[in-house]
């Protein structure tokens, strides 16, 4: 279910001129706005649902607040003016306070600048959409008859659709904004989500692209290098985060098609590398193979991964136990600044225990670190929360707690630079330390 194509559907052109007119704006910049404010307003909505209570809490708000879908079926009369427009701006102010507080000034302020209008207009836009986005989403819990549970699964799988949805540029401010960083964000927000094999792909990428820009006659564009870095880092988390197997075609597509840009541009030789890089290291990214335990169980991980890493480790009678050896996961997912798991996690943790329950005799323990941004003591007791958080996830799958341990780090141990935002990525991990096998 793609929510947004559901709501794209119904904002016809007609109803964005609609739209346009109630602002005071043309209806390209309005339609422009509207292509930033769905994915943004919905991107806060499962940002919300999240967790247990905040599912809670939007159940009830798609109650009380009537959210059933048949705003949909009146759109063009409520876009038409007078109180049905006014009730429904009204009702999208509160949805907006209650989903974003103080964050609205900032989304209203970037939604402006990127689509040419004025803050008022952005802002009436986003109350417009508001209820729009509640009651596609109420429409399908009462379809549906669903709970709780239910409608974080159906929010959950929305993160694919909202990162392709987004608009070039926009989704690495959003993301930060809405504390959704890794599924909006580019490179920079990605980097702690792509997997150890996935890191030196893209790291073997920068620095063919290095050489590029070196070589280049005349310089080469500065634009370019993140354009390579990112497409290669995009596609690896698309792939991971899904763990079905699914290829990021569109990903892939929307890269080469900048490549051919490119290549319009004059710049045919520049960008046939650009394209071979980003090619290789997107298939690179993407090898994933059948791990078979000896329990004759079999597991699908990347290459690289920390499943790959640590069932190596621990078949290898060479590779001796110590405290210095530590392997990090990749595909776990943590609200900004909570011990919370996201639904995402769930995948890696299930492969976590299934490697435990086919090495009885292995123990092991579990370190949180993040990077020094903030106080020492907060990030010490978030460390701490967050590495026993992962503890009892592996313990509710099956394992026995006395096979297990966990600390927190802190800020202490960094692998990465705290000097750049892609470095702090790096350091905000959880790793996992062999201490019996």
């Amino acid at each position: 279910m793609n929510l947004l194509a559901l709501l794209k559907d119904n904002l016809t052109p007609e109803m964005i001129s609609k739209a346009a007119n109630l602002v005071g704006e043309d209806a390209g910049s309005t339609a422009t706005a509207m292509s930033g404010i769905l994915p943004a307003v919905l991107g806060s909505v499962v940002s919300k649902a999240s967790d247990a209570d905040g599912a809670s809490s939007l159940m009830s708000m798609l109650s009380s607040g009537g959210h059933d879908g048949g705003i949909m079926d009146n759109l063009g009369g409520l876009l038409g003016g007078g109180a049905g427009t006014d009730g429904l701006m009204s009702a999208g102010s509160g949805i907006l306070t209650s989903l974003l507080g103080d964050k609205m000034g900032g989304i209203v302020s970037l939604i402006s600048s990127f689509a040419g209008i004025k803050s008022g207009s952005a802002s009436s836009l986003m109350s417009l959409a508001a209820p729009m986005v509640m009651g596609a989403i109420g429409k399908q819990v009462s379809g549906g008859n669903m709970g709780a549970s239910g409608l974080m699964s159906l929010l959950a799988g929305q993160k694919d659709h909202i990162a392709a949805a987004m608009p070039a540029g926009l989704g690495d401010k959003l993301g930060g904004l809405l504390g959704m960083g890794s599924m909006l964000g580019g490179a920079s927000s990605l980097v702690s989500g792509v997997t150890n094999a996935a890191s030196q792909t893209v790291s073997g990428a920068t620095n063919y692209a290095n050489d590029v820009v070196e070589e280049a006659s005349g310089g080469l564009p500065k634009w370019l290098l993140p354009l390579l870095i990112s497409a290669a880092a995009i596609a690896g988390l698309l792939y991971f985060m899904k763990g079905c197997g699914k290829t990021p075609v569109e990903t892939v597509t929307s890269t080469m098609d900048s490549v051919s840009t490119m290549a319009s541009a004059g710049m045919d030789s520049v960008a046939s590398t650009a394209g071979g890089v980003v090619a290789g290291a997107t298939d690179a990214i993407k090898k994933l193979f059948k791990l078979k335990l000896p329990d004759g169980t079999e597991i699908e991980v990347p290459e690289g991964s920390l499943e790959d890493q640590i069932v190596k480790f621990i078949q290898d009678d060479s590779k001796p136990i110590d405290k210095k050896t530590w392997f990090n996961f990749d595909r776990l997912l943590f609200d900004t600044g909570k011990s919370t798991l996201k639904v995402e996690s769930k995948e890696q943790i299930e492969k976590t225990v299934a490697i435990l329950k086919a090495f009885p005799k292995v123990n092991i323990k579990i370190g949180g670190y993040t990077d020094n941004v903030g106080k020492a003591e907060s990030n010490m007791k978030l460390s701490a929360e967050r590495s026993a958080v992962v503890m009892d996830a592996i313990v509710a799958g099956g394992i026995d707690k006395s096979r297990l341990e966990s600390e927190g780090y802190g800020a202490g141990n960094p692998v990465a630079t705290n000097d750049t935002e892609e470095g702090r990525a790096m350091n905000r991990r959880i790793a996992i330390s062999v201490r019996q096998k």
